[in-house]
């Protein structure tokens, strides 16, 4: 990959070229789900262009198009393990460049509920800049791979594919100067974030607008960076403190990256805005329903004032729902759906929808075939329903969060409720092969079937003493099995870990 052309003249030549679009993919977007789909993409095409409107830095740093690089990121076991199986090593690379080492220190989770310490298993502490940075890196050693920095896509090309309309390309125009050129292609993934404009351009192209699900989130962060000693860089290490959303009590979390610094974290939803001023800031961390986390601010120093970022709203686009769907066109990452990021669920569902999207293409060549790309927009709703239940379930507990869309309200109540149950069974009884089990299905490498399934649920009310609650919930003459089935979302084997295979 050559990032250090002119990106005006390597528009150009694209253009100009000679070369067979047959074989080239185009990918919509430069950031992690983006760099995830070039370099799947990479095995199957003889080019693959990435469009980005940033300009990429040489070391690691934030940049306009992530404008949520400055907050926390997390990646679920899902996500690494995907990581590994495409960029082996990346890792390693992550803690060469500086990353906190976290394996076999001390995580601190503390709730309405218990405080529980545990060791970290192999895991490491590192700015989103850093990890898309290293990631980046791994992708510029692919020769098929180009990067057309500082470049929007206007709008899709198309052509006649017999009696329908198939994407050919992209109109892309240089940031600043406004010329544009058109770039043929196979393929293009649209992988340009939650501001995508695909929902326009296919009203434009006479698709019609997909159906959104949408979750008035109103969330907020304000993270502050923080230096930490030599003294004490290994005396605390993630620490994870969770409010009761329905008392609107917001959580922190203080978790080391790169450089011998620390970021801390204050989060709210439906309204519950956290403080940008440094002040109100620190006493914002006082308030938190344990002091773990004032308490270690109090030794640091900081560095810079703290900084907000606000999510007006969640949105699934139901592009797989869609009555037609154009062929040479896919959409993946947050362009289909944007996740509450305290969760750390966008990447990885990304990572799976990737890997996805090779499987489809790697029987495509087999069968000499179709993508069959209307499919696979299915088969990319199924990895994102578990996840986006999730959050629908978990920020609807807070006061001021709404959502739209076609999920449940008996089943959320009942799931909320039910979730209670397991906390308290296994933070308060002890009971950690529930804790790991509700760890496992929350970090997406469990199908919700092992904590959500009929016989899982008779688990978990018998482990508890709940018999009494659980026959409430249900109405007369209905069978548990007949409410999980009517109030529950149909979770498909690809929406788990089978997606990384």
């Amino acid at each position: 990959m050559n990032e250090s052309a002119p990106q005006a003249d390597m528009a150009e030549q694209l253009a100009a070229s000679s070369f067979n679009t047959a074989s080239r993919a185009i990918v919509i977007g430069g950031s992690m789900a983006g760099l995830l789909a070039a370099k799947v993409l990479s095995g199957h095409y003889e080019e693959v262009v990435i469009i980005e409107r940033d300009e990429f830095q040489e070391r690691p740093a934030n940049r306009p198009g992530v404008p949520q690089d400055h907050h926390p990121h997390r990646l679920q076991d899902l996500g690494k393990g995907i990581l590994e199986a495409l960029f082996p090593g990346w890792r390693e690379d992550l803690l060469a460049q500086g990353a906190y080492e976290r394996e076999g220190k001390e995580m601190h989770l503390i709730s309405p509920l218990a405080a529980l310490q545990f060791p970290y298993e192999k895991d490491e502490g590192c700015s989103r800049p850093l990890l898309e940075w290293v990631i980046r890196r791994r992708v510029a050693a692919e020769p098929r791979i180009q990067v057309l920095q500082g470049h929007v896509a206007v709008s899709l090309l198309t052509k006649k594919a017999g009696s329908k309309l198939a994407v050919s390309g992209v109109e892309v125009r240089k940031q600043r100067s406004g010329g544009s050129r058109d770039l043929e292609a196979a393929l293009v993934v649209d992988a340009s974030g939650r501001y995508t404009r695909l929902p326009e351009w296919l009203e434009e192209l006479g698709f019609g607008k997909p159906v959104a699900e949408i979750l008035h989130t109103r969330l907020a962060y304000s993270t502050r960076y923080y230096r930490i000693p030599d003294s004490l860089k290994d005396r605390y290490s993630t620490v994870l403190i969770e409010g009761d959303p329905s008392l609107a009590e917001g959580s922190g979390v203080f978790s080391p990256i790169e450089g011998g610094v620390a970021e801390t974290t204050i989060y709210g939803a439906g309204g519950h805005y956290p403080p940008v001023d440094p002040e109100r800031y620190e006493r914002a961390a006082a308030k938190l329903i344990h002091p773990m986390l004032a308490e270690i601010i109090a030794q640091l120093e900081p560095v810079g004032n703290p900084r907000g970022f606000r999510v007006s709203e969640c949105r699934l686009n139901q592009y797989g729902e869609m009555p037609e769907w154009p062929s040479g066109l896919l959409a993946i990452g947050d362009s289909v759906c944007n996740f509450d990021p305290i969760y750390g669920q966008g990447i990885s569902v990304a990572a799976a929808e990737a890997m996805e999207m090779g499987k489809a293409l790697r029987k495509a060549a087999k069968e000499n075939g179709p993508i069959r790309e209307h499919e696979l927009q299915r088969r990319f709703g199924r990895i994102i329903l578990p996840a986006w239940w999730t959050i629908v379930v978990a920020d609807l507990r807070w006061p001021g969060v709404t959502y739209e869309g076609s999920l449940s309200g008996r089943g959320i109540r009942f799931c909320q409720e039910y979730l209670d149950i397991v906390r308290r069974q296994a933070l308060q009884g002890g009971d950690m092969e529930l804790f790991g089990l509700l760890m496992g299905v929350q970090g997406l490498d469990a199908p919700p079937s092992s904590l959500f399934g009929e016989e899982a649920v008779r688990m978990v009310v018998s482990r508890s003493k709940q018999d009494a609650w659980l026959e409430k919930q249900l109405e007369a003459g209905e069978t548990l099995g007949d409410f999980l089935e009517r109030s529950f979302p149909v979770f498909h084997p690809a929406s788990h870990s089978e997606a990384n295979r």
